[in-house]
């Protein structure tokens, strides 16, 4: 029997079940899902109805995604006949019914790998109706979540009228911003990154996407900066066509990341430096001042990290800063350029890993359960910062390591963020970006440590 405190061979890793195993598909219905006035048709069998919904439908408590979602329903027969010629007919019915301002149509593999013309029935379904309908590859069988988001998001902006507007003085976008459920999670990440570009003395007039419909997206043209995210770094040759200046940033997520974003933005803005720098140092200044009721009572602790590599930057200096440096870091991506990435994306703001820390790229949920259960047993790992897919697996097979009441034997919060978060919903405003990002986790984790305590 293999142990539990096993992780998979290197032989084995590769075939076992992801941690973060969602694709192409999953990713193109979150980006549709962020448009609340956009289609998503998916070209699929009866059997895979909600294939690519069925996820963000226990992720997203606000807005339901299957409620902008359709399907082709191919069977059998229709395989056998062609089943691209449904598109058009599923395009116009859809249409008809919702009235959206964009439709996506994608393929499950089996239909992409049957040779018909699916781009060609796309286009020709484009001109049958008002708005745009575009095609959008699945392809199951490589790329991942983010891959499929990136795509979305680049055909929403061949939909923006930059070359019909404009651009404003001071104005700037936002592109490539992770949206993926209308809760106040998102509003307030949405709120930070306003206030922060109104520190460098700018105006922020649209995020791409940012679950606005499409006429609000377009507001993008009037900006004469685009800042983009690394979830849209891929798409920087296309953005170069706008004819406005486009500056690639990190993530402002944790204190020192954000100061370094701040100052980056600054200075490719022509902002005044001393200004923005005295910003920074004063909001720092108060998170610092907050965290630091947190930061003393956790000496000595440690923590692990489940995130895409840009966020994993982030949390990394968040929780570095509040003195639990993580000895387990898991990249749940295979689009971001894995380990060499992760680590250079920690030099902006100063910091490295422990020389024992482990990164492991792509894992299974095999093997976060073993690393996590290793890093339980040394009795020093306070909190885990992850998705559900990692963090909802973290007490199986933890017998020998819980209470006569099934609880761990010592404290460890496990604090969910990012896709899915099934475990944790926002009623309220509860950021993880920028200086008021930092304090909100850390208030998350003080609730995970102290919980059940008197």
């Amino acid at each position: 029997m293999v142990s539990p405190n096993v992780p998979p061979s290197a032989n084995l890793e590769p075939f076992a079940l992801k941690a973060h195993h969602y694709g192409r598909i999953s990713g193109v219905s979150m980006a549709v899902h962020s448009i609340p006035d956009a289609f998503l048709l998916l070209h699929t069998g009866v059997g895979c109805k909600y294939k690519a919904a069925a996820q963000l439908s226990v992720h997203d408590w606000a807005r339901q995604p299957h409620r902008r979602e359709g399907w082709t329903e191919v069977g059998d027969a229709a395989l056998i006949r062609g089943a691209a010629e449904r598109i058009g007919p599923y395009v116009r019915s859809w249409y008809d019914r919702q009235k959206p301002g964009l439709i996506i149509v994608t393929a499950a593999s089996h239909l992409e790998m049957a040779g018909e013309d699916i781009a060609g029935a796309v286009r020709q379904a484009d001109a049958t109706v008002p708005c745009p309908v575009r095609y959008v590859h699945g392809l199951g069988f490589s790329g991942d979540l983010y891959d499929g988001y990136r795509a979305v998001v680049s055909t929403v902006l061949d939909q923006i009228p930059w070359a019909e507007v404009r651009p404003q003085k001071g104005r700037v976008a936002v592109v490539g911003y992770p949206f993926d459920r209308y809760e106040s999670d998102h509003s307030a990440n949405l709120h930070q990154l306003r206030n922060l570009i109104r520190e460098v003395g700018r105006e922020l007039v649209a995020v791409v996407p940012s679950g606005q419909p499409m006429a609000r997206l377009a507001e993008a043209a009037r900006a004469e900066t685009i800042l983009v995210l690394p979830y849209a770094h891929a798409l920087a040759e296309q953005l170069e066509t706008t004819g406005r200046q486009v500056v690639l940033t990190d993530l402002p997520v944790g204190l020192r990341c954000t100061t370094a974003w701040l100052d980056h933005v600054a200075r490719e803005l022509g902002a005044d430096h001393r200004k923005t720098a005295a910003a920074a140092r004063r909001l720092a200044g108060y998170a610092d001042q907050e965290l630091n009721l947190l930061r003393t009572r956790l000496v000595g602790g440690r923590s692990a990290v489940f995130a895409e590599t840009p966020l994993a930057v982030g949390l990394t200096d968040l929780l570095d800063g509040l003195g639990l440096p993580p000895v387990l870091v898991g990249l749940r991506d295979r689009s971001f350029g894995g380990v060499a990435a992760f680590r250079r994306g920690l030099a902006p703001a100063g910091l490295d890993l422990r020389p024992d820390a482990v990164i492991l790229k792509d894992l299974s949920l095999w093997a976060a359960r073993a690393h996590l259960r290793r890093e339980l047993e040394k009795g020093h790992l306070l909190a885990g910062l992850g998705s559900a897919a990692e963090l909802g697996t973290m007490t199986q097979g933890h017998a020998d390591l819980q209470n006569d009441e099934g609880e761990l034997a010592h404290r460890f919060a496990p604090v969910i963020l990012g896709f899915p978060s099934s475990g944790y919903h926002a009623l309220q405003p509860q950021p993880t970006y920028g200086f008021g990002g930092a304090v909100t986790v850390g208030q998350r984790l003080l609730d995970g440590l102290l919980s059940g305590q008197a």
